[in-house]
């Protein structure tokens, strides 16, 4: 199934060369991925190796492989949308949910309307460090010709841990383009402690919804209020501290290991990998 902005072609953009992206992410199911593996590495598909495969099994929730196509892409192949550490996404819902779409002649599989919003909505505020308008345009022309049911947005956002992403993402696409919310998605709101928090860090510009977070200490402070619950905080920072604790004092892997390994991240998609920074 596809997800993000290779899921948009055909359907919020007309012509494949109005949504531009850099790799194509693809959902799969965890158990799947050997499979995926065994088919693409006889077709010359660059797979990543033991050491990073299982980095990101254990890490994050996708794989990274390159094509052998001069010049090459990306794939990325998820089994969730989101760390385990953040969320509750059920990936078999939303597999069970997708519907059928078509690009350039092609069957594909894509996330329904309701998961596609929420979805988008994360991704969003996951790249809050660096946010791309691309991505708020994304959001607006979902918002304008998807169909939703917003009582189940709702209770899945709230299921999932993700209520405050929604929060985020729809208050960018508010602030960037005035008047584009329809009137059930303004439901999404921070708490005031976190309105304070976001306020603090605010900006005059119109397309930005805070000040640029890359690099910047106030990012945590962020990625915490993402965050649904605060014990979820509590229990973000504990186990993240623990982590750089381990990593701290566990032997070091040989030097063809290391070489292969992103460098570390303390936030879901601060992972580079071999791509650089990707964007989707």
């Amino acid at each position: 199934m596809l997800l993000k902005g290779a899921s948009l072609l055909g359907y919020l953009y007309s012509e494949i060369q109005l949504r531009p992206m850099t790799d194509i992410d693809i959902l799969i199911r965890a158990k799947d991925w050997p499979k995926v593996a065994d088919t693409l590495r006889p077709r010359g598909y660059r797979l990543p190796g033991p050491a990073e495969a299982s980095y990101f099994q254990r890490e994050w929730y996708h794989q990274l492989v390159e094509t052998p196509d001069s010049p090459s892409c990306y794939l990325e192949f998820h089994w969730d949308l989101e760390s385990a550490e953040r969320s509750r996404i059920d990936p078999d819902r939303l597999i069970h949910d997708a519907v059928a779409c078509e690009i350039e002649g092609e069957r594909f599989l894509r996330l329904c309307d309701d998961h596609l919003l929420i979805h988008l909505s994360m991704h969003l505020a996951h790249h809050f460090r660096d946010p791309v308008l691309l991505w708020v345009e994304d959001l607006r022309l979902l918002l304008r010709r998807g169909r939703f049911d917003w009582e189940r947005i709702e209770a899945t956002a709230r299921a999932w841990r993700v209520e405050n992403c929604l929060a985020y993402s729809l208050g960018f696409v508010e602030r960037v383009f005035p008047g584009s919310l329809p009137e059930p998605a303004r439901r999404f709101t921070f708490s005031p402690v976190r309105r304070i928090i976001l306020r603090a860090l605010g900006t005059d510009d119109p397309t930005l919804l805070h000040r640029p977070l890359a690099g910047n200490g106030a990012g945590h402070a962020v990625s915490m209020i993402l965050l649904d619950r605060w014990r979820d905080v509590a229990r973000y920072v504990a186990i993240h501290s623990f982590r750089r604790l381990r990593a701290r004092v566990a032997p070091r892997p040989n030097a063809a290991e290391e070489e292969s390994l992103p460098e570390p991240a303390s936030e879901p998609g601060d992972a580079i990998g071999r791509s650089g920074a990707r964007r989707s």
